[in-house]
């Protein structure tokens, strides 16, 4: 079964049976076949967890991306931003890491892949900003190119 048959109804459906409607509240495709989930509470996010979920023949699993406020042991007080970026293949990280780091220290880059051909980047890079302070705007200039921002937190 090819991945491109697995659709985030597909997902929604799966987890909804494993955990319930009212528990999971947002379900969003992140890049290729890879899905963030939110739940309700600490003991479904766990049960999803600990058993993945099985859509059409292959097996899903689930990592939690940070911990609950409530756990003090690993509180942050501001957390990291993570920016989506869709810039030119030829522009450098560092161009952009270095507007960035304006607003808080680039902690990390990472290209983006086609799942069907990994050799190949998407024009999409993440770049996560610790502790960032201010408004980090929607879009930049740089020469004769338009970055555009996007939030993903």
């Amino acid at each position: 079964m090819c991945d491109g048959d697995v659709s985030t109804r597909d997902v929604v459906h799966s987890l909804q049976e494993l955990s319930g409607s009212e528990t999971i509240k947002c379900v969003t495709q992140t890049m290729g076949h890879a899905w963030q989930v939110t739940c309700s509470n600490e003991t479904e996010r766990d049960k999803i967890i600990s058993s993945g979920i099985d859509v059409k023949g292959r097996h899903y699993e689930f990592f939690p991306l940070q911990r609950f406020p409530n756990d003090h042991r690993h509180r942050v007080s501001n957390p990291p931003a993570l920016v989506s970026v869709k810039m030119p293949y030829e522009m450098a990280d560092e161009t952009v890491k270095e507007y960035l780091s304006r607003y808080g220290q680039v902690t990390r880059v990472s290209r983006r892949h086609y799942a069907y051909a990994p050799s190949i980047e998407t024009g999409v890079r993440i770049f996560t900003v610790a502790n960032p302070s201010g408004n980090l705007p929607s879009s930049l200039s740089i020469g004769r190119y338009i970055i555009m921002f996007s939030s993903l937190l």
